[in-house]
């Protein structure tokens, strides 16, 4: 999954997001790239990596779609860090 948005976060915006090789799997990395200004240190107690370029990072377990219960959804846990720098309700944990 690869998206270019323009979604408000914090100071700065969400300029890209991908995650995923495959429709049919649990990606284990997801990256974004912020606006200057997007606060990181929230993105780093949730455990991301930021880089000074604005590139955000998280890591998970990949796993195949027909048995999901063993991955962890980094694309998911990037999106819950990206939606706790805006104060978005939407993706609440």
């Amino acid at each position: 999954f690869t998206a270019v948005v323009a979604r408000a976060v914090g100071d700065g915006a969400v300029r890209s997001f991908s995650a995923g090789l495959r429709p049919n799997m649990v990606p284990d990395r997801a990256t974004a790239r912020v606006a200057p200004g997007t606060p990181t240190a929230p993105l780093r107690r949730r455990g991301c990596t930021v880089l000074p370029d604005g590139v955000v990072s998280a890591g998970g377990r990949s796993a195949h779609g027909a048995a999901p219960q063993g991955g962890i959804n980094a694309g998911a846990k990037l999106a819950r860090a990206l939606a706790s720098v805006a104060g978005d309700p939407w993706l609440a944990d």
